[in-house]
């Protein structure tokens, strides 16, 4: 073997090597990306499950605010019957 048929061995196994090097940081890069998207997915998974658990509270307080309020409401429109009628009245005089 000549000294140009190792250097071009040697060569080639530094290449080789730089390529594996490569590809084994490619995976690190990978599975890192992976376990991030299920970090992501975790994440979406739970503020799904809060928007759910709001969007009952907010059904639950609206229909009891409704429940609340709606002896004044009946009270206001029995105020507008007897006002509408007190203005006939004084309507006559």
């Amino acid at each position: 073997m000549t000294v140009d048929e190792i250097v071009k061995l040697l060569l080639a196994v530094a290449f080789s090597v730089s390529l594996l090097g490569i590809a084994i940081q490619l995976m690190r890069v990978l599975g890192t990306f992976n376990d991030i998207l299920q970090d992501v997915r975790h994440v979406a998974y739970k503020v799904s499950a809060f928007i759910e658990i709001l969007h009952a509270d907010y059904v639950g307080a609206k229909s009891q605010l409704k429940a609340f309020s709606a002896p004044f409401i009946s009270l206001r429109k029995g105020v507008e019957v007897i006002s509408a009628k007190l203005a006939k009245f004084k309507d006559w005089f």
